[in-house]
């Protein structure tokens, strides 16, 4: 009864006045035909039979769309688009597109001839399957016979929610063009897409980086999104999944804007310490998160239009969070940037791109520019740049952070440098004076008690006493030679004047010839060091020597200074336990060893130990011009 009574007021209004006849769209061999001034737009409360709704495109006042864009906002009402075609050519098949992806039904009806057929009934009310032409759009192709004359309308049913979008006529050879077109635009989003994930993956897999995560998440979230826009996530991922279009783009959107905070804070470092907004940024990820994530979840399982005052929440809290957003992204950047934070002008930069191209989007959608055919790919490129942009600001990171480890790496070098050379200058002042102690003081005191011994021999004439004497004598005077050689070892006497050769040679003749044999080679022309290294490379073989005697049980053992072309090659070799050398030895033998290692790296030479069962040989190589923490270079010969 309602619906006859509405459709007698229209009927009637009929009566009152009527505007000129749309003038039909004649078909000829052009590649597309403009709609514009040719197509009709009815609303109605209610919904109507095809043949009311022809009936009330001819005799009802209509608006005619004036231009290409289709912009309706936010529509309570039923939308009908009624326009007419003339075939004067052979029979051929046009094509009506509307690059909307979100309507929820979308129904086509073709008059001729005083019939009425169906040509498409879809849209994402329905399953995928029930497009005409199974593309990321609504595409419905009309069959023309030749010299037919046509009535289409087209019922789009979304009510209470935006509709926009481009509205075109083309033939099969121009829509097949636009769909190459298209595709290729995709296939390069995606192509660029997958290189940055692909690279930032491998950037997190070798350095562990967790913003190289945030940022593939963000990455995911805002290619999904831009596929959702396209309408190939309807296509391919969720074709069943009915009045799911438009929830899930919300949704998705949510997930960018909420990865972006996360990943926003990691690339600009933000925290208590750094920034007043960094709990703010956390909370207002995970309140986007949750409740648009939340809420469209829960959307998902009506199968059905959800009431208004359920869209109208979820408007208002759409809107909610994205003036939240813009706002703390705001306060962040003016804080960042009066910082001198440099991670905050990447930052900035690419997401004005997003910014533009989303912006340049909305226009569309409003139809206060015309930004020609498929108006979601202005997404594409804002998107696609703010990508690229992270990735490279992502790399400078890298490279600014790899600049702070070096220099974090060469300042513990120095202090470590510095903490070396305080502890072997201390040494060389304790052996210094540990030396000289034992030269002036024991020495002195053991030379009169020989002097002593000797005197009170003379003047003993007891044969059992002098028999005692004669017996402390030797002893005395081993006691005098081993301190003599102690001493000569922490510091030989005129080591600057005599060098690392001299005092190598003195050290070999000073040891005992039991249990092992110690024999001293040199060959090549020698060449002179600093003293810090000439005296270091002596405390090294030293050390080793001290090995020998306690650990290898060798019989024969030698030190060679090798002077090659642009090195010394300092070798310490015997034919001692080796390999087969105890555990309490390895354990004896092993603070010797570490600090001989250190003193090779002191000096920048290169320490090498090669044991085996035969014994054990120790390489010392020095490069003549020395790079380590300081430069030496040699000192010519002197001579002795």
């Amino acid at each position: 009864m309602t619906k006859c009574l509405i459709f007698g007021c229209l009927w009637f209004s009929a009566l009152v006045g009527r505007s000129q006849a749309v003038e039909p769209i004649r078909i000829g061999n052009e590649s597309d035909w403009s709609l514009c001034n040719h197509l009709e737009l009815v609303k109605t409360a209610l919904w109507l039979t095809p043949a009311q709704a022809f009936a009330v495109a001819q005799k009802t006042p209509t608006t005619r769309l004036t231009e290409r864009h289709l912009n309706l906002g936010i529509e309570p009402n039923y939308v009908w688009l009624y326009f007419r075609l003339q075939n004067s050519e052979a029979t051929k098949t046009v094509f009506f597109l509307l690059d909307r992806i979100d309507i929820h039904r979308v129904q086509c009806f073709r008059r001729r001839n005083g019939q009425i057929d169906t040509l498409a009934l879809t849209g994402d009310a329905l399953p995928f399957q029930s497009r005409p032409v199974k593309i990321n759009y609504f595409a419905i192709p009309i069959p023309l016979k030749s010299g037919e004359q046509s009535e289409i309308m087209i019922l789009l049913d979304k009510r209470n929610e935006f509709i926009s979008g481009n509205v075109a006529l083309y033939s099969s050879e121009k829509f097949l063009q636009t769909l190459r077109l298209d595709s290729a635009l995709v296939a390069f989003f995606l192509g660029m897409a997958g290189f940055i994930f692909l690279f930032n993956f491998l950037l997190w897999f070798s350095l562990k980086d967790s913003v190289h995560l945030f940022f593939m998440a963000h990455l995911t979230c805002n290619t999904l999104y831009v596929l959702s826009s396209l309408g190939y996530g309807f296509e391919f991922i969720w074709p069943e999944l009915l009045f799911s279009n438009s929830l899930i783009m919300v949704m998705l959107s949510a997930l960018w804007a909420s990865t972006n905070l996360f990943l926003m804070k990691r690339f600009l470092g933000l925290n208590p310490s750094t920034s007043r907004y960094s709990t703010a940024t956390t909370w207002l990820a995970w309140y986007i998160l949750i409740i648009s994530f939340g809420g469209c979840t829960i959307s998902l399982f009506q199968q059905q239009d959800l009431p208004v005052c359920v869209l109208q929440l979820g408007e208002f809290l759409l809107i909610t969070w994205i003036i939240a957003n813009v706002v703390l992204l705001v306060a962040v950047f003016t804080e960042q940037i009066r910082k001198r934070n440099e991670a905050a002008y990447i930052y900035v930069t690419a997401l004005s791109f997003t910014i533009l191209g989303t912006f340049i989007y909305a226009l569309t959608l409003l139809n206060v520019v015309n930004a020609g055919h498929f108006t979601t790919n202005w997404l594409l490129p804002g998107f696609l740049l703010e990508q690229i942009t992270l990735a490279f600001g992502l790399t400078i990171r890298y490279n600014r952070f790899q600049r702070q480890n070096l220099n974090l790496q060469l300042t513990l070098a120095q202090e470590r440098n510095q903490t070396t050379t305080q502890v072997i200058n201390a040494q060389e002042v304790e052996r210094r004076r540990l030396a000289a102690d034992l030269h002036d003081d024991l020495g002195g005191t053991l030379a009169t008690l020989r002097r002593s011994l000797g005197a009170l021999r003379q003047q003993l004439h007891d044969t059992l006493a002098i028999n005692a004497l004669d017996q402390l004598e030797p002893l005395v005077q081993k006691s005098t030679h081993d301190l003599r050689r102690i001493a000569h070892n922490l510091m030989p006497p005129e080591f600057d004047r005599l060098g690392l050769r001299h005092a190598l040679d003195q050290l070999v003749q000073s040891q005992p010839m039991q249990p092992t044999q110690f024999s001293f080679v040199v060959a090549g022309q020698e060449r002179r060091f600093s003293l810090e290294i000439e005296l270091n490379l002596y405390r090294i073989v030293s050390e080793l020597v001290q090995n020998i005697h306690k650990h290898a049980e060798a019989r024969r053992a030698a030190v060679q200074l090798l002077y090659y072309e642009d090195y010394l090659s300092v070798m310490v070799e015997d034919d001692g336990l080796g390999s087969r050398v105890t555990k309490n030895s390895e354990t004896g033998a092993g603070l010797g060893l570490k600090n001989s290692s250190l003193r090779a790296e002191y000096i920048g030479a290169q320490l090498r130990r090669d044991v085996t069962e035969a014994g054990t040989l120790v390489v010392l190589d020095v490069p003549y011009v020395t790079t380590s923490y300081g430069a030496f270079s040699p000192i010519p010969p002197t001579s002795d």
